[in-house]
């Protein structure tokens, strides 16, 4: 089954999401990594690059989606650069310890967002679009842990840490 490494929101912005978000199991998070694998070394590597990454500000200012035989609609910030900057620096931190890593979460090609609905058949577009137009925009909120998720027949949180030192005493 594949991992995630996903960097979560911050409570507030998160709850914001939620109120409007029909995947509402999931924390509303920005993925830095999807693998179909991980070395056993990942979680130190996580670790350690989570106490030297700041928590991150971001502001989620507009909707964007992704086409294919089915549609996956997101928030996404107008800012990427320091998300591809802490998005190149992860990929350093653990390099080597993700396996056959999905060609969309690589640095050349990543779009840092956060998802609303996936899996959306077309047709659904519509109506999902009615259901979370009532978001204010926009998020402003914090990317302030990351977490390493195995999912496929569900989702299991295998680790989760806080960014920055300062973080661990909390």
């Amino acid at each position: 089954m594949p991992w995630a490494i996903e960097l979560y929101l911050d409570d507030a912005s998160a709850n914001a999401i939620r109120r409007v978000r029909p995947l509402d199991l999931l924390h509303p998070h920005v993925s830095l990594s999807v693998a179909e694998s991980i070395d056993a070394s990942v979680e130190a590597a996580l670790s350690d690059w989570a106490e030297r990454q700041q928590p991150i500000p971001v502001t989620l200012d507009h909707w964007g989606m992704f086409l294919s035989e089915s549609a996956v609609l997101f928030l996404a910030p107008r800012d990427r650069t320091l998300l591809q900057a802490v998005h190149l620096d992860f990929h350093r931190a653990t390099a080597g310890r993700l396996g056959r890593e999905w060609a969309y979460y690589l640095p050349e090609q990543w779009v840092p967002h956060c998802t609303v609905a996936d899996q959306l058949p077309i047709e659904d577009l519509g109506t999902v679009a009615l259901q979370v137009r009532e978001l204010a925009l926009p998020v402003a909120g914090t990317l302030s842990r990351v977490a390493l998720v195995q999912f496929g027949s569900g989702r299991v949180e295998r680790w989760v840490g806080p960014l920055g030192a300062a973080g661990k005493g909390d």
